[in-house]
């Protein structure tokens, strides 16, 4: 079965963390979740179409548009056109062949996709659905009616595996978030030119100045001050940052 399910249940749902992850591959592969894609290391890019291996079991992948009103989603061996699926930045007009604006450009970890299956037009990958938002099917978002206004429960978000640990590293560029209220980062080198030393925690997602201003909200963590130019590289440049560590 395939359904959407509260992962930090703190109970019986974090040990089957591994039904949570999906290995991306450009072929169905041997079936063996260890087997190598051809395009392994390459990135993922919007127009690509797509298999999606469960990691907590061999030979089994997403497939869609099955059974009544071509709505049903599982994970089955065998794969056909059904285990196929097409990575798109907007739904499209609902056929197959469309060419998505974003085509060729690679995907970003937190990228927002519209998942459409290939073996047939006009059916995306839908979640959150039913009572206890569990259920996933395929569905005409374009339906004109009720599935076109559902937009939310047709975009899934990419992240890293929830098994694979996020370590931060020097060099990288972190944003911070402040705990005691929502919606403020903290945000820094503003103020007129002459005096561009400003700090203050703002909303990024204003909707308005702020997100052009977005790397001011970024940071850069290094081990050392460097040399004051912003691509200078850390010493300590890959290596995971630790608790206790100065920076």
């Amino acid at each position: 079965g395939v359904s959407t399910r509260i992962y930090f249940d703190g109970g019986y749902e974090q040990p089957a963390g591994s039904s949570y992850e999906w290995i991306v591959r450009s072929s169905p592969g041997n079936g063996i979740r260890s087997d190598q894609d051809p395009n392994h290391g390459s990135c993922v890019k919007f127009g690509d179409k797509i298999y999606l291996q469960v990691n907590s079991l061999d030979n089994h992948w997403l497939t869609g548009g099955q059974g009544s009103g071509n709505a049903g989603v599982t994970t089955r061996g065998g794969p056909d056109w059904s285990y196929e699926w097409t990575v798109r930045s907007v739904p499209g007009n609902g056929e197959r062949s469309y060419l998505d604006p974003l085509n060729g450009n690679c995907l970003q970890e937190g990228n927002g996709i519209f998942l459409q299956v290939n073996n047939l037009d006009n059916r995306w990958l839908t979640g959150g659905r039913d009572v206890g938002n569990n259920g996933v099917y395929t569905r005409n978002h374009l339906d004109g009616g009720y599935e076109e206004g559902a937009e939310d429960a047709y975009v899934w978000t990419v992240t890293r595996a929830l098994s694979v640990p996020r370590s931060l590293t020097y060099g990288s560029k972190i944003s911070l978030q402040v705990n005691n209220l929502c919606n403020r980062w903290l945000t820094g080198g503003r103020g007129p030119e002459s005096n561009i030393m400003g700090v203050s925690t703002r909303k990024y997602f204003d909707g308005g100045y702020e997100q052009p201003a977005g790397s001011s909200y970024e940071w850069i963590v290094r081990s050392s001050p460097g040399n004051g130019i912003r691509s200078d590289q850390d010493p300590n440049h890959g290596s995971c940052v630790k608790f206790g560590d100065k920076i």
